[in-house]
């Protein structure tokens, strides 16, 4: 709650003090004003950015036969990039947000693509949280796909224990079989669905009315007129500039922070500020505290950001980031950046994607019944598959080891196991469908 005021009081005092402030800023106050004045608003972004990292599968605690797994992670996430759509609804309540998030790179020198759905509405009047299930029943396939040529060939183990047994190509087999157990039952199990969760909603996101009152006014005017003291005696110079229509800001992550804790300060010696922030259940000390350890925990992080405002006619219509960061700690190096564009649509402009579209109700049951098909469908394909080829490759001697454990004619030392360990080998046996059903049982201890 402490956090969540500081934020309003950050942006609405930032108005505040910009208005009554001849420079960009007011400008870019107004603007931003109008934004949140508007009924509806639909924000259309594009991301793309890249992701290096440089970490030692020791420091992971990883084995020498699992450093593959990390050499896909690393591969799959060289490229990533983002689509989305959001819309604030104070009319109707919604807040709908719907897009795609998009990783790609060189998994073994061939070039992968993944492309994950995401599709929510918070309606604040009917209290509901959704998710769109119709968007995963395209993308499985896909993922299915990837995972049977791009990632099983080059996991060792799964590779070749799985070859054995598989006849024809492995990766074909499984985009064909897998496919074959889950398509069908997610068309069934979520085409045109949606999930609702049982939590109920956060605080309201489209009231405020809370916050109005001379004493909050008093706080917003005195606190960010200090966080833009600080901000502007310690950034290089020209950190907020006005070019061609467009407001550029200037942001560093630390000295941002830095600015908080200052315009925290300040207010922790003001006893009448004090006193207004108070009053909305903020302690200072606290505060200053939280932002400290959040200056503490990325102090080993180097993050920049430059933003840019297009406004016309006093509306913002476009909005552009560029942000860079980098991270090392314990032999770990990790690196990013990324680049971003957003447009701004109005009230009448507004087109919502998945709140209002006819979607029946997943429940929880309905889904630990898919998951319970899909993993009987693929035991039996598996256990199919055994069958087949021990009933191709059985010796005699094989056969009669088989009746024998039947039997109960033989028991773990025979073979130099322990109870546990024979009882489980007798378990796949009964699986793959070797030994009778129920022989397992004679084997527990």
């Amino acid at each position: 709650m402490s956090l969540g005021v500081i934020a309003v009081v950050i942006g609405v005092g930032f108005f505040v003090y910009s208005v009554i402030n001849n420079s960009p800023e007011m400008k870019l106050a107004k603007a931003l004003d109008r934004l949140l004045e508007a009924e509806k608003i639909q924000i259309e972004t594009e991301q793309k950015g890249t992701l290096d990292f440089e970490i030692s599968p020791e420091e992971l605690g990883l084995a020498y036969d699992e450093e593959v797994y990390l050499d896909i992670f690393q591969d799959l996430l060289q490229n990533f990039e983002a689509t989305s759509s959001t819309i604030y609804d104070k009319e109707e309540k919604v807040l709908e947000v719907d897009g795609s998030f998009g990783i790609s790179g060189d998994v073994q020198g061939e070039n992968i693509t993944l492309h994950f759905p995401i599709s929510v509405y918070l309606d604040e009047k009917e209290n509901e949280w959704a998710v769109d299930l119709d968007p995963y029943v395209q993308f499985v396939p896909e993922l299915i796909d990837v995972l049977a040529y791009n990632v099983v060939p080059n996991v060792p183990e799964i590779e070749q224990e799985l070859a054995l047994i598989v006849d024809g190509d492995l990766s074909d087999w499984i985009s064909k079989e897998a496919g074959a157990i889950i398509n069908p039952i997610l068309e069934d199990s979520m085409k045109e669905k949606k999930y609702t969760f049982d939590n109920k909603l956060p605080a309201s996101l489209f009231e405020m009315t809370e916050f109005e009152s001379e004493s909050w006014e008093y706080v917003e005017q005195f606190f960010v007129d200090k966080m833009l003291d600080y901000y502007k005696e310690h950034a290089e110079e020209g950190f907020i500039t006005e070019e061609d229509g467009w407001i550029y800001l200037d942001l560093d992550q630390i000295l941002f922070y830095e600015s908080l804790i200052y315009a925290l300060e300040e207010v922790e010696a003001d006893e009448n500020a004090k006193e207004a922030l108070e009053k909305y259940d903020v302690n200072v000390k606290d505060a200053i505290e939280v932002f400290d350890e959040v200056i503490d925990e990325y102090k080993d992080t180097e993050t920049s950001a430059k933003l840019g405002f297009f406004i016309e006619k006093g509306i913002l219509k476009q909005m552009t980031a560029e942000v860079t960061s980098s991270f090392e700690e314990d032999g770990a190096t990790i690196s990013s950046t990324s680049t971003s564009t957003s447009t701004f649509k109005y009230n009448e402009d507004v087109e919502y994607r998945f709140y209002g579209k006819d979607r029946d109700n997943i429940t929880d049951d309905d889904i630990e019944q898919m998951m319970y098909d899909i993993e009987m469908d693929f035991e039996s394909a598996i256990a199919q598959l055994q069958q087949d080829y021990y009933e191709e490759e059985l010796s005699e001697e094989d056969l009669a080891l088989l009746a024998a454990i039947e039997a109960q004619e033989v028991s773990h030392e025979d073979f130099g196991l322990t109870e546990e360990e024979m009882y489980y080998w007798v378990l796949d046996l009964e699986l793959a469908g070797l030994v009778e059903p129920g022989t397992s049982d004679l084997y527990l201890e």
